[in-house]
C-alpha cells in the first residue's frame, strides 16, 4: 500500500513514500489509515488511494511540543486509535503521554504530565509509564495499555484518568478492577459492547475486560513461550503484541511476534468461565414500567463515586445498552427510548458495588 522499504520520512504515493519503524496503525470510517511512525516521531496518513502525508510531527527533534502539523513533536509514537469525529489518539511512548490530534492536525496533550509514574487524575495531572496501546469507544472513552505500570487505564471524554484494571504489580490474577494483575500489556482493542481486549506480552495471554472491569483470560494458558492452537486457555502464544477485532465483534487477530505468526481467535468458540461478581446492593428504579427514560436512586454506599457505569441486558442475557458518566450523584437518569418493549435487567456499577434491578419497558 505504501512505503519504499527505506528508513526515511518521505511523503508521496504508494512506494514513493518512506517510513522508519512504523508501529501503530488505525483506520477511520472513510478508509484513511493512520500510522505511528515511531523513529520519525510522526503521525502519517494514507488515503484509500495510497497518498501518504504527514498529519503531525516529523520535522522537529523528539519532544512533546503541542501545535499544528509539523509544529508539534512526539517521541516514539506507538499505538493509535481514531474516534467517530476523526480525532486520532496517540500513545506517545517515551513522553509518557496520550496525545490527541484533530482532523486538521492540531495536537494537544489529552492526558499525562510527562513524568514516568503511576498516578490517576485529570488530564496532565495524571502519570503514565511507557503507554503502548490505545482504543476508543463510542462514548469517547479512551483505554490505554499502560505497559510499564502493568495496568489498563481509562480516560473519560473530559480527561479523567482512572484505573480500569490491574494492581500496578506484575501477575496474571483474574478478578475485578484493581484486584487483578497484568504483565506488560501491549495491544488493546474494544468491541461494540464495550468489552476491552488486551494482548499481554509478559504473560503471553489475551485478556478480556468487561465494561464493569471484570477480567478473565480469553486465550493462552502459560507464560512460557509456546506455539499451540486450541480452545481458549489451551492455546499458546509467544509475545502477542497488537490486537484487532472485526466489525462483527466475533473474530480477533493477534500478531504473535516471537512465533512470527498472525493468529485468529473466534470468540464465540471459546468456552468461558463464570465471571466474578461485585457485591450487590439495593436501590430504587422508577418509573417502572417505563417508556423513554428511567431514574435510579443510588444506595448510600454508591453515591460518593466519581465514575458510574450502566449496563442493560435483554431477556436473553445480551447487553443492549451501556454508558459511563461522571460526577457524584444520588440519582442517575437513563435514556431508554431506543429499547423495545419487554423485560430487561439493569446494572449500575460504581466503586466496589453494583446495583441490579428488573425493568419493564412499555411502548
Amino acid at each position: 500500500m505504501a512505503g519504499s522499504g527505506t528508513n526515511s520520512l518521505v511523503d508521496g504515493t504508494g512506494t514513493g513514500s518512506s517510513f522508519s519503524f512504523p508501529k501503530g496503525i488505525t483506520v477511520d470510517g472513510l478508509g484513511n489509515v493512520y500510522i505511528g511512525d515511531f523513529s520519525n516521531n510522526a503521525i502519517r496518513k494514507i488515503t484509500p488511494l495510497g497518498v501518504v502525508t504527514t498529519l503531525a510531527g516529523g520535522v522537529l527533534l523528539p519532544g512533546s511540543i503541542n501545535g499544528t502539523g509539523s509544529g508539534a513533536s512526539f517521541n516514539g509514537p506507538t499505538g493509535l486509535a481514531v474516534d467517530s469525529l476523526g480525532n486520532v489518539y496517540v500513545a506517545d511512548y517515551f513522553n509518557h503521554k496520550i496525545r490527541k490530534i484533530t482532523s486538521s492536525g492540531v495536537v494537544t496533550t489529552f492526558a499525562g504530565s510527562g513524568a514516568q509514574g503511576y498516578l490517576n487524575g485529570i488530564g496532565t495531572a495524571a502519570d503514565f509509564n511507557y503507554p503502548t496501546g490505545v482504543a476508543v469507544d463510542d462514548s469517547g472513552n479512551v483505554f490505554v495499555a499502560d505497559y510499564g505500570n502493568d495496568v489498563i487505564r481509562k480516560i473519560s471524554p473530559t480527561g479523567i484518568v482512572t484505573t480500569l484494571a490491574g494492581s500496578n504489580t506484575q501477575g496474571s490474577a483474574n478478578g475485578t478492577g484493581i484486584a487483578t494483575s497484568f504483565n506488560k500489556p501491549y495491544g488493546i482493542t474494544i468491541d461494540q459492547l464495550g468489552n476491552v481486549y488486551v494482548g499481554e506480552q509478559g504473560n503471553r495471554l489475551i485478556r478480556k475486560i468487561t465494561y464493569s472491569g471484570v477480567v478473565t483470560t480469553l486465550a493462552g494458558g502459560t507464560s512460557s513461550p509456546i506455539y499451540k492452537d486450541g480452545n481458549g486457555t489451551s492455546a499458546g502464544f509467544d509475545f502477542p503484541a497488537g490486537i484487532a477485532i472485526d466489525s462483527s465483534g466475533d473474530e480477533m487477530y493477534v500478531p504473535d511476534v516471537a512465533n512470527s505468526l498472525i493468529r485468529k481467535i473466534k470468540i464465540t468458540n471459546i468456552i468461558t468461565v463464570t465471571e466474578p461478581a461485585l457485591p450487590t446492593t439495593k436501590g430504587n428504579l422508577y418509573p417502572n414500567p417505563s417508556k423513554d427514560e428511567v431514574y435510579i436512586q443510588l444506595p448510600e454506599e454508591m453515591r460518593n463515586q466519581l465514575v458510574y457505569y450502566s449496563i442493560i441486558y435483554d431477556a436473553s442475557g445480551r447487553p443492549v445498552y451501556n454508558y459511563s458518566y461522571e460526577g457524584i450523584s444520588e440519582v442517575v437518569k437513563l435514556n431508554i427510548a431506543g429499547l423495545g418493549k419487554g423485560l430487561y435487567q439493569v446494572y449500575i456499577i460504581s466503586g466496589n458495588y453494583n446495583m441490579s434491578e428488573k425493568l419493564i419497558v412499555e411502548k
